[in-house]
């Protein structure tokens, strides 16, 4: 398997940057922009981003597949992550799988809410993004695709 980048100093920092939106703790920004509202004003942005990625319906039978087929190192075997071309960057595929099992496990209202199995997967597909930092031919995926479809994951 190709990898771009294997130091660690990049993989702390993925870890670190994910970890920060994840939780968006405000209170370091608010003193830095001196406004006491920033705390507030992160939280109406995380909550709209939230709100936004859960409008979409889950697919269980999708996720049901993508939980069973998953790796133990956090890969899906139907994806070619040796090619890193720019037409046939399947690496979005395990975006995506990411991105569709977080919203199973925080949308209220089906089997896969708060499931712990779901979210081992999401940890270990995540590792495994991190661990192989993966880096496509084509700009669009690593300074656009890529950051965005991974923070909505978090």
């Amino acid at each position: 398997m190709k990898h771009s980048n294997k130091r660690p100093e990049v993989t702390l920092a993925c870890r670190l940057l994910l970890l920060w939106m994840s939780s968006l703790q405000a209170a370091p920004f608010a003193a830095m922009a001196g406004a006491s509202n920033t705390d507030a004003d992160l939280e109406i942005v995380r909550g709209r981003v939230i709100e936004y990625v859960l409008r979409s319906s889950v697919d269980e039978a999708g996720v049901e597949r993508m939980l069973t087929t998953i790796a133990p190192d956090g890969s899906w075997p139907s994806i070619d992550y040796e090619d890193l071309s720019r037409t046939g960057f399947q690496h979005a595929e395990h975006l995506g799988n990411m991105l569709s099992m977080a919203r199973a496990y925080r949308k209220p209202g089906h089997r896969f809410t708060g499931n712990q199995d779901l979210k081992r997967a999401i940890h270990s597909a995540l590792d495994f993004w991190i661990e192989h930092d993966f880096r496509c031919e084509n700009w669009w995926w690593n300074d656009m695709g890529t950051p965005c479809t991974s923070s909505t994951c978090c």
